[in-house]
């Protein structure tokens, strides 16, 4: 009886999901404020989003 190997990732047991199944981000926003307003319009965001 003659057998062949398969060597490699398509011989193993095991299927590994693929690393390039990403999820793509949102755009984004700009905007433009003087640097005392900035400092605020940030400081809330990450307020919002429960880093600090």
């Amino acid at each position: 009886m003659l057998t062949t190997r398969i060597l490699g990732l398509k011989g193993s047991p095991t299927k590994i999901a693929k690393a390039s199944d990403k999820v793509r981000k949102g755009a984004g926003e700009k905007v433009s404020l003087d640097p005392d307003e900035s400092v605020s319009y940030i400081v809330d965001k990450l307020k919002v989003k429960h880093v600090i």
